[in-house]
């Protein structure tokens, strides 16, 4: 998996691209973790697993639909600025 994501990044193509998408991701990671706990990010890991998805693994663990979480990071986000 974590070939994949490298290649994910890699097609972004533009070094700072790429640069901005790892840094959000580990804030989102780290938004995640603060908010929701260890568990939740744990339970979507092991979500990679089975055939469920990252966000139907998320939303079993936190009640919480993944978009809406993203929505809130966002608005977290404006809040630190």
């Amino acid at each position: 998996e974590l070939d994949r994501l490298q290649r994910a990044f890699a097609a972004l193509g533009d070094a700072n691209l790429i640069a901005t998408a790892y840094a959000q991701s580990l804030a989102f990671v780290e938004y995640l973790e603060r908010v929701h706990g260890r568990g939740a990010l744990l339970d979507m890991v092991a979500g990679c697993k089975t055939d469920r998805s990252v966000a139907a693994s998320f939303e079993a663990w936190s009640r919480l639909p993944l978009g809406t979480a993203i929505q809130d990071f966002a608005a977290d986000l404006q809040l630190a600025r």
